[in-house]
């Protein structure tokens, strides 16, 4: 009985966890300029985030009207939360589907300030 109250609480923690994780990828600005205009229009430098993949770039997508997600490994998405990741420069908008369902992806750098 103990045991499913342990397990009750750290599913607890790890819903809270996840919730704060799409919370902050929810706000991930998408923009199509090079990095230095990136920083021009915010005003402080920021640095590109090592996913530690050989592609380091990020897929954003979108079904429908359903909000953007970030479509990438769950590994990978918790070191880009870790990070702080802010935005995704450099950005490609691609759009794709059938006749009952469209989806858009944004790919980019994902980017957190230094």
């Amino acid at each position: 009985m103990t045991f499913q109250v342990f397990k009750s609480k750290e599913r607890k923690r790890v819903e809270a966890e996840e919730a704060r994780s799409d919370e902050l990828l929810a706000r991930v600005r998408f923009f199509p300029g090079p990095l230095a205009q990136y920083e021009a229009l915010v005003g402080y430098e920021v640095r590109i985030i090592d996913t530690g993949d050989r592609d380091i770039g990020v897929t954003f997508g979108a079904k429908g009207d359903k909000p953007w997600r970030c479509l990438v490994h769950p590994e990978r998405k918790k070191k880009l939360v870790e990070s702080g990741i802010e935005a995704l420069v450099e950005c490609n908008y691609s759009l794709g589907g059938n006749n009952l369902l469209f989806y858009h992806r944004m790919y980019g750098l994902p980017v957190a300030k230094k």
